[in-house]
């Protein structure tokens, strides 16, 4: 009798979890068309993007607070990716943004790889070789490959495609190919599992992780398609985005790894930013 309140109790809590992660996300959402847009802003989906950032950097800080523990190994591929992708995003703007981002992407994988390692949620970028792990890298770029000649054929419709530097694009490209896959599959893949497997029903976690994996990120690029274009043209804009990437994204790195996630959305960025389109 007691076994079974027990499960009950830990099954509606693991529901409330849900509720309570979707209801963070719509609130910070909704906060961003409720403060006013200040002059040094270009738009809604640029600070969106930012405080969704500092969200998960504020909940990365919660778990390695509350786990302290040091992990060499994620230790050292945390200050390698974040210095990448700080260079990138330099590369792509200023120092002060670099920094954000890629101070961000160190936090956030870090507490990610603790969570990963404390409650023994399957690894998801350690445990191959080298040679898996570019084998990983090139499959993932294969299966984007078609996904990102479709991307470009858009804007190719938009405008007349301007050749850029091929080593500056493949340089741009990695910033929202790590950062995103990071922050919106990696540390969320952790997140959902910790606080729901074994919570609720397994098919419940499925799909409410899959939508968690696919939906935000999305989302984060529509604050202003919103505004302009009507929430009709938005939420047509979202599905299409969720189904054509988003989706294999998420698909990708639960079915491969972190790696071949990062490859697939790196081949759409690295075309788009080399013809001009960036």
């Amino acid at each position: 009798m007691e076994s079974t309140q027990n499960t009950r109790m830990r099954s509606r809590g693991g529901y409330r979890y849900a509720v309570l992660t979707s209801l963070v996300f719509v609130a910070v959402y909704l906060l961003n068309y409720a403060v006013p847009l200040p002059e040094s802003e270009t738009g809604y989906n640029s600070r969106l993007v930012f405080w969704a950032f500092y969200t998960l950097d504020a909940a990365a800080l919660f778990y390695i607070v509350r786990l302290h523990r040091f992990l060499p190994k994620a230790a050292a591929a945390a200050a390698a990716l974040g210095l990448v992708t700080g260079i990138s995003r330099f590369a792509d703007t200023n120092l002060e943004t670099g920094l954000i981002i890629g101070g961000t992407v160190c936090i956030v994988f870090y507490g990610a790889s603790l969570m990963y390692e404390e409650y023994r949620i399957p690894d998801r970028v350690f445990g191959m070789g080298l040679p898996k792990a570019l084998r990983s890298v090139l499959f993932g770029a294969a299966v984007g490959l078609p996904f990102a000649v479709e991307n470009l054929w858009y804007f190719f419709m938009q405008g007349t495609a301007r050749p850029q530097n091929f080593f500056l694009s493949a340089l741009r490209a990695l910033n929202p190919g790590i950062t995103e896959e990071v922050l919106f599959r990696f540390f969320l893949f952790a997140l959902c599992t910790h606080l729901l497997k074994g919570r609720v029903s397994e098919r419940f976690y499925r799909v409410y992780t899959g939508i968690f994996l696919v939906v935000p990120h999305a989302l984060l690029h529509l604050s202003d398609v919103f505004l302009q274009q009507g929430v009709g043209n938005a939420l047509v804009m979202g599905l299409m985005m969720s189904v054509l990437f988003g989706l294999p994204m998420a698909a990708l790195f639960v079915k491969k790894n972190l790696q071949a996630a990062v490859a697939f959305h790196w081949i759409i960025d690295f075309l788009r930013a080399f013809f001009g389109y960036y």
